[in-house]
């Protein structure tokens, strides 16, 4: 649902990204070989600007495409969760205890 949405709405955000960090990089070459201008920078700063634009609505895509994912398969008890539970029970376990100079381990 929210792929389409976005296809629909907005269009492909990924794609926006790469043009606007190439129109970036092509602006950043130009005046590396060019050397500086006013006009130049201005560009510079706009494209800059865009791209920053640019990512930020695909960090927001990507949330909410997380979050959707979340609500739709996060609730069940899949195996990675049990994995996970086991693992940190591992972690979290206390094998010895020294008390008074002297070691208790679970085994004694």
């Amino acid at each position: 649902m929210l792929k389409s949405w976005n296809c629909s709405q907005i269009g492909n955000v990924h794609s926006w990204v790469n043009e606007s960090r190439n129109a970036l990089d092509d602006i950043q070459l130009e005046i590396s070989t060019h050397g500086p201008s006013v006009d130049r920078f201005k560009r510079e700063t706009s494209a800059e600007s865009q791209f920053l634009l640019d990512l930020s609505l695909q960090s927001t895509l990507l949330r909410d495409k997380a979050r959707v994912h979340w609500l739709k398969d996060g609730d069940r008890n899949t195996s990675f969760l049990h994995n996970m539970i086991k693992i940190r029970r591992l972690n979290k376990s206390i094998s010895s205890l020294t008390v008074a100079r002297e070691c208790c381990s679970s085994g004694s």
